[in-house]
């Protein structure tokens, strides 16, 4: 039996619009990408190394690597990726630094480690041994802590952590001579399990990978963090479960948010800024001397000149799996990659 015509013509419709949809999606990037240096390699298995963070020091070539071991504590790594010193504690997940102009001038800098199933604690940091020094104690959370990230946005430090079972916590601080005083904390509310996030330090939003779902934005505002709003759910632009690290890049008029896409050892790239357009994927293959880069948990990035070895900045990752030149395990560690690789395959 002949369809209608009005059939047919709906079926061309929905034929040309599934042919545009698919050429717009075969045209995003989907790059690989090799790194260009890898901290020493640790023995360890079980994916217990989770999280990195940087700090950028005075002189941004003696800036340093933390890398967080959930049972032994936190790595110190310079950018050459030598190990400098080991922090030994328990439970540590996740681990953040923050840095921004305080309310007299100063600056207020540190780091923040999240106590998984605990709460959060607050570091100072330092150029010299032993790097991190304890500044408050473990700080209790309402959500069962996870990831944690900060900024330091209007003199104020803000801290989320984000929850194993759901939901997630804004803390609002403010630096004082006495030391930390609490300004304000909020419940965002977040249906299952969610670690990665990341703060826009320049406008102050907010983004959280909730592992099953998708990158959640929450908006600044000066009531705290509201119009919750999902911009990518999976399996929108290949996304899939075990949604973990994310990071920023911004700089130059390049503004890009980074998920690790932990199940499909890829990490996904958004716009930064207006309706947050996929821009593709990337995944870090092996080349000569540094291996590739699988399951991914956490991440981090700075776009600021850190000298010689990456002057456009760096983004650095987890990885499960280390192997030496001849395909031998060695245990796990974190891969350093710059920023001008992964520039010359999305600008």
């Amino acid at each position: 039996m002949n369809n209608p015509p009005q059939k047919k013509k709906t079926l061309f419709i929905v034929f040309v619009f599934l042919a545009v949809s698919l050429a717009m999606v075969s045209s995003f990037s989907q790059a690989s990408i090799f790194a260009k240096g890898e901290t020493e390699s640790y023995e360890s298995f079980d994916d217990y190394f989770d999280d990195p963070a940087i700090w950028v020091t005075k002189n941004p070539e003696n800036s340093l690597i933390f890398g967080t071991h959930k049972k032994e504590g936190v790595f110190i790594y310079n950018l050459e990726g030598k190990l400098k010193h080991i922090i030994k504690m328990k439970k540590t997940n996740n681990i953040d630094v923050f840095t921004g102009p305080g309310r007299q001038s100063g600056l207020i800098e540190g780091a923040v480690l999240s106590i998984k199933g605990k709460g959060f604690q607050l570091f100072t940091l330092s150029e010299s041994f032993p790097y991190l020094k304890k500044d408050s104690p473990v700080i209790k959370t309402k959500v069962k802590s996870y990831g944690v990230c900060s900024m330091v946005f209007k003199s104020d430090l803000h801290i989320t952590v984000t929850g194993k079972k759901g939901n997630a916590q804004v803390f609002v601080y403010q630096k004082s001579d006495d030391g930390w005083e609490l300004k304000n904390k909020q419940i965002l509310r977040v249906e299952e399990k969610n670690e990665g996030c990341v703060f826009n330090q320049k406008n102050g939003d907010l983004f959280i990978a909730e592992e099953s779902r998708g990158l959640w934005k929450y908006k600044k505002t000066q009531y705290g963090y509201r119009n919750k709003k999902l911009i990518a759910e999976i399996p929108q632009f290949d996304l899939a479960a075990d949604l973990e690290g994310m990071a920023i890049y911004d700089a130059g008029g390049i503004e890009f948010l980074i998920v690790s896409v932990q199940s499909k050892n890829q990490f996904a790239v958004f716009d930064l800024y207006g309706s947050h357009s996929y821009k593709g994927r990337f995944s870090i293959k092996g080349s000569e001397g540094v291996d590739g880069v699988t399951h991914t948990d956490g991440i981090t990035s700075t776009s600021l000149n850190l000298g010689p070895l990456y002057p456009m900045g760096l983004f650095i990752v987890q990885d499960d799996e280390n192997y030496d030149s001849e395909k031998t395990f060695k245990g796990q560690n974190f891969k350093l990659i710059s920023w001008d690789t992964i520039l010359s395959q999305f600008n």
